[in-house]
């Protein structure tokens, strides 16, 4: 085998090995979040939050299914209820989105898929961005604590 194909070979391992420590962790912290998140709601402190992370994702319909000319957009976010999880968005309503930020929340809401329903390469896709997500939830409850205890 060519030294350029073992190092293809590597690089694809490297990924795969990666994608799977990234699932395993997600998996076991994600859930603990969401669980915490749930009391949080259930107190009623807030009825509805909807904070937005980093798109995630971005890839094509099927060729034998969808629209050609646009594609699905998974974005992070965190909302209550509901917890850690994505926004699904085609391309094209993530565009206009962009232009113009001003969004219904509620609409949100109905795009929004729960962590536990993801599936497995999206969860591990979520990993990197459930530190920026806990971090802007916080800051919204910094009030709480005297001098940023």
């Amino acid at each position: 085998m060519s030294e350029s194909k073992r190092s293809v070979i590597n690089e694809l391992r490297q990924l795969n090995l990666s994608l799977r420590a990234q699932l395993e962790q997600a998996e076991a912290r994600v859930p603990v979040i969401n669980a915490l998140v749930a009391q949080l709601a259930e107190i009623e402190l807030v009825t509805e939050v909807a904070i937005l992370g980093l798109v995630i994702y971005q890839g094509h319909y099927s060729a034998l299914t969808g629209p050609h000319d646009s594609g699905p957009v998974l974005q992070s976010a965190l909302l209550i209820p509901g917890g850690i999880g994505v926004i699904y968005w085609d391309s094209e309503e993530y565009a206009a989105l962009r232009k113009n930020p001003h969004r219904n929340e509620w609409d949100l809401f109905l795009r929004f898929s729960h962590f536990d329903d993801c599936p497995s390469a999206v969860k591990a896709l979520l990993l990197p961005q459930v530190q920026s997500l806990m971090e802007q939830l916080l800051s919204r409850f910094r009030f709480f604590w005297k001098d940023g205890e």
